[in-house]
């Protein structure tokens, strides 16, 4: 069974704004919108957890994403939301 993101002790949530500034977003630009992506891997890299973790995540909706096609794109805004969520009872 996948860990849960929401078990990382706190100081390592804390510096997550910090990690994500580091990171080479993808971005896509429309008109004069600009939205930063992040993929998978990335996400899994930063968190320090496997690709298929963060897969099932997504799998279960608790991790919330953008899809084009079998592209999987996660903003920042929706990866913070996600370590934001209270815990789910099991």
């Amino acid at each position: 069974m996948p860990c849960d993101p929401r078990d990382v002790d706190a100081p390592a949530i804390s510096r997550l704004p910090q990690r994500l500034a580091g990171l080479p977003y993808k971005s896509l630009q429309d008109k004069e919108i600009v939205v930063e992506y992040l993929t998978v891997p990335q996400i899994a890299q930063m968190l320090q957890v496997k690709p298929s973790t963060v897969y099932s995540w997504i799998r279960s909706g608790d991790l919330p994403c953008e899809r084009a096609g079998r592209l999987i794109r996660i903003t920042p805004a929706q990866l913070e939301l996600f370590f934001r969520r209270p815990k789910k009872k099991r």
